[in-house]
This record gives structure tokens, C-alpha cells and sequence, in this order.
């Protein structure tokens, strides 16, 4: 029989110098405490929310007064689909930026990275904290659509998955560019020149679908297909951040 001890195993939970590391969580609950934790910062500072319907419907009255949307369908279906997509797009970009910049102004940033979570909850509960916000903005603008440009009402329901699709495509980029460039000086701007052009395919698909809509009250030729892009837009957009987010924050 050897005279050698086996070594005698750590206590679950408890490093090698002795002091208790907490379990780290699973992805989902990790996923959900960084939700909480942003859904319970907005509604103690009311800050992103408030700010981006204020934009939203400044933006709105100002392109109304050039578009005359008096003077029904044919107005509202040249301007309103343009009108109706910068203006969500915009405004959301203030969410975007704020997803990260409010962490580096506290300093919390580097508490989320060494929380017992992995990495990747960050993201995708940025994520959609960041589209439950950008939802409530885009609710807002759908309302303001009706008072300032007089759509017709047959199928404006059809808009509803288009901009909840079209959000989310948003969000799936805003949030990793946003961890990116929240550290450097100017990096609002910066966000917005780097996320607005990756934005153009989704613009692009919305614009097409949304004209016929608004011009004529029909449903597009072929209206599974705007929904299935830019679905397949956002599963891409997913993906690609879902792998670089990590690199990005041990930059």
C-alpha cells in the first residue's frame, strides 16, 4: 500500500486560500439579473425611456410639417415610410448609447464583468432591456404616426411585427457597438456612424414593406418575406454579437 495521502479536495464553493467564491449563476438567472437590475435603474431614474418619446415626437411634428399629410394616402405612402423609420431608428440610438455609457459613469462596468455570470448574459440581457425600452418609444411613435400623418387604418396592424423585428435587428448591434465605444470620447457619434449603416439592409426591407401599407392600405405582394429577412437579419446580427461580445469586453 503506498504511504502517500490522496490530497484531500476542496470544499465546493470555497478557493484555494480558503475564502468563499459565490456559485456562479445559471445562464438564464444570469440573463435575468442583468434584466432586473437595468428595468429597476430606469424606473428609479426615468431617464432613457422619457428621453427617446420626446425625441421620437419631436422628429415626427418636424418631418409632418413638410410631408402635409392633409392631403392623404399619396403623401403619407412617399414621406411616412422614411418619416416613420428614421424616426424609430433615432430615437433608439439614444437606448443604445445609454446601455453602456451609464455603467462606465458609475464605474459598474467592471462589476458586471467579474459577477459570478457568464459574459454572454451581459449582452443578451442588455439586449433586451434595451428592446423593451426602444418597444415603449416605438408604441409612443405609432401613436404620433396617426395624429400627424392620418394613415389609413385597413392593415397598419401588419406594421406592429415589422418594427418588433426590426427593433430587435436595431438592438442586436446597438449593444455591442455601444460596449464598444462607450469608453472613448465622442463615442455617441461614433456609435451612430458605425451602427446606421450595418442598419441599412434592415431599413431598406422595412421601407419596401411598409410603403404599400401606408400609400394604399394593402399588405406588400408578398408579405411573409419582409418578416422572414429581417428575422434572418437579426439571427445573424445574434450570432455575430453573441461571439464578439466577449472579445470585445477584455479588450
Amino acid at each position: 500500500m503506498s504511504t502517500l495521502a490522496s490530497p484531500e479536495r476542496s470544499a465546493p464553493g470555497r478557493s484555494r486560500s480558503g475564502s468563499e467564491e459565490p456559485a456562479p449563476l445559471s445562464f438564464g438567472r444570469g440573463v435575468r439579473a442583468i434584466l432586473a437590475r437595468d428595468l429597476l435603474q430606469e424606473w428609479q431614474s426615468r431617464e432613457v425611456i422619457p428621453t427617446m418619446v420626446v425625441f421620437a415626437l419631436l422628429v415626427l411634428f418636424i418631418f409632418s410639417l413638410g410631408a402635409n399629410p392633409v392631403r392623404g394616402g399619396d403623401i403619407t405612402g412617399r414621406y411616412g415610410p422614411a418619416a416613420l423609420w428614421i424616426t424609430v431608428f433615432f430615437s433608439a440610438s439614444i437606448g443604445v448609447h445609454r446601455a453602456f455609457a451609464k455603467e462606465r459613469e458609475s464605474d459598474a462596468f467592471s462589476g458586471l464583468l467579474v459577477a459570478p455570470i457568464d459574459r454572454t448574459c451581459i449582452y443578451i440581457g442588455k439586449l433586451i432591456s434595451g428592446w423593451i425600452f426602444a418597444s415603449v418609444m416605438a408604441a409612443v411613435v405609432f401613436v404620433g404616426f396617426f395624429v400627424f400623418y392620418n394613415p389609413p387604418v385597413a392593415v397598419l396592424w401588419y406594421l406592429v411585427p415589422l418594427l418588433v423585428f426590426a427593433l430587435f435587428d436595431y438592438l442586436a448591434v446597438g449593444v455591442i457597438l455601444s460596449a464598444m465605444t462607450s469608453s472613448l470620447r465622442g463615442g455617441e457619434v461614433l456609435l451612430r456612424l458605425l451602427l446606421l449603416p450595418l442598419m441599412i439592409p434592415v431599413f431598406v426591407v422595412a421601407i419596401h414593406a411598409t410603403t404599400p401599407v401606408l400609400a394604399d392600405g394593402a399588405l406588400p405582394a408578398d408579405p411573409i418575406f419582409p418578416l422572414g429577412a429581417l428575422v434572418g437579419i437579426g439571427a445573424i446580427y445574434l450570432a455575430a454579437g453573441t461571439f464578439l461580445f466577449v472579445h470585445v469586453v477584455e479588450e
